[in-house]
Parts: structure tokens; sequence; C-alpha cells
């Protein structure tokens, strides 16, 4: 994800993808649990909101975002 610029939905969920092949690559294979994703999505976006001065929301909130995000997205890739 790009730290020059606000990501959008479709950035945060390529992030939260790759981060999760990253993982599953280190981990052997084995599909890494979904906190241990997120935790390390929800940061680098904090991250870029940060240096933006974006007033942030709650951490609890960030998290409800990218669960309705990733289940969304899930919604869309069944047949």
């Amino acid at each position: 994800m790009p730290d020059n610029q606000l990501p959008t939905y479709a950035d945060v969920m390529k992030f939260y993808n790759l981060t999760k092949q990253r993982l599953k690559y280190e981990l052997n294979n084995k599909d890494p649990p979904h906190h241990n994703v997120k935790e390390i999505v929800i940061t680098k976006v904090e991250q870029i909101w940060d240096k933006a001065s974006i007033p942030n929301v709650s951490h609890r909130r960030v998290q409800e975002m990218l669960n309705k995000y990733h289940k969304t997205f899930m919604t869309l890739l069944k047949p």
C-alpha cells in the first residue's frame, strides 16, 4: 500500500490478501489466523491516516470497518 496517498477499499483488501499470502509463506503454507492479518493491516492503515493528519477513530472502529470490508469481499467471491 503506498504511503503517499490515502488507501481505497480496494487497496486495503489487496494489502490484506498480500499480507495473508506472506504470512502463509512464512508459516509453511498454513493459513494465518484472521486476527494476525487484520492487526497488521489495521496498523498500516492507522499509520497512513496519522501521516495524513486525519483524525483517528478508535482502533476498535478500524477493526469493525476491516471486518465489514472483508465480509463484503468474501461475499463477492462466492459463486
